[in-house]
This record gives C-alpha cells, structure tokens and sequence, in this order.
C-alpha cells in the first residue's frame, strides 16, 4: 500500500505552527489539506506507475514508445507485446541473470546453477517504494560449498559485465538477507 491522501495531510498538518490561530478554522483547513493530500497522492501514484513504464515487463502505456525504439510492430495483446519486448530487450542487453552464473562460475569455483543471483527488476523497485532498489544484482556463492573461491576477481568480471545504472555486489554468504549493510532495502527504521 502506499501514501494515501490521509497520510500527505497529517505530514501537512504536523508541519503547521501550533497556536490559537487554527480555532475556528482547524476543520475547515484540515478539509482544505485533504484536498491537497489526494493531489499529492496522485501525483505520488502516477510516479510510481512510471516507474513500471521503465520496464518493458509492465509497461503499458508505453508500449508503442518501446516498440519504437526496439522497432518492433505493434500487433498482438498487451501481453503479447509485452513478451516480444522483453526478448527484444534481453538481445540487446549486455548482462542477464545467467550470464551473471555462467561467466562467474569458474572464477567461484562452483557449476554455475550453484551461483545465486537475485535481480530486483524497475517493477520490484516500484513495489517496494525505493527506486534506488532497481537494476540490483546480488550474486551469492554458498560457503559451505567445496572449492577455493576469488571473490576479489569475481567483483571484477561482474563490475566488467553491468551497465553503467547497475549495481553488482559478489557475495560469500549462504542467502541475502534484507539488513545485510551492503543491501539498500533495510526497511527496519529501528535497528532490530
């Protein structure tokens, strides 16, 4: 769920100095900064649906735009579409989960279906309400395994691989865990 009209009031409402100059009219400016609050909440939702636009998976909207770049027709359902961009996109891109495993594999002495790699997409961020989360890769390789990793050399090839907006962190760890301090999702504000 993300921020109602409800929440952008009371943030308006608490920035408000206290005082006698709201008897009378509190109700009545209170009702005002709702009105306020659900354009912010527009705007805030129509933002968060354009970040869904920036990937080919979930736009919608601008599916023509992609096909335009991609110079591909428009024909067929949204899903249909959909489905021929991302194979379009997934060509042209430099570096998909797999290719992540199977150039990393031999550098961390693993099968490369051993190399974990989490991908969190533009549509993940958006959920999530933090953008700053898209194009992550965390790449993991479980310590327990055999064999004598170069996570030095492994950080290398991977930061060789991405694109300039992409994030990569190699990792010697069974899992990510969302409070690793090398992670960007640590949603607890408190420290527990």
């Amino acid at each position: 769920m993300g921020i109602t009209a409800e929440h952008f009031r009371e943030t308006f409402m608490a920035l408000l100095p206290k005082g006698k100059l709201w008897d009378g009219i509190g109700e009545k400016f209170r009702a005002l900064a709702l009105v306020f609050g659900r354009e912010f909440q527009r705007v805030n939702d129509r933002a968060n649906d354009a970040m869904l636009e920036t990937d080919p998976r979930t736009a919608d909207e601008t599916l023509d735009e992609w096909e335009t770049i991609y110079e591909l027709d428009g024909t067929g359902t949204i899903e249909e579409r959909q489905a021929k961009l991302v194979s379009r996109a997934y060509v042209v891109r430099s570096a998909r989960p797999v290719d992540f495993q199977e150039k990393l594999a031999p550098v961390l002495d693993l099968d490369p279906a051993d190399v974990e790699v989490i991908e969190t997409t533009v549509a993940q961020a958006a959920i999530m309400d933090d953008p700053s989360q898209a194009y992550n890769f965390h790449i993991f390789r479980d310590p327990d395994l055999p064999g004598t990793p170069d996570l030095y050399a492994a950080q290398i090839e991977a930061d060789k691989m991405k694109h300039a907006h992409t994030r990569v962190r190699v990792f010697a760890k069974k899992s990510f865990y969302c409070d690793d301090p090398d992670s960007l999702c640590d949603r607890d504000l408190l420290g527990s």
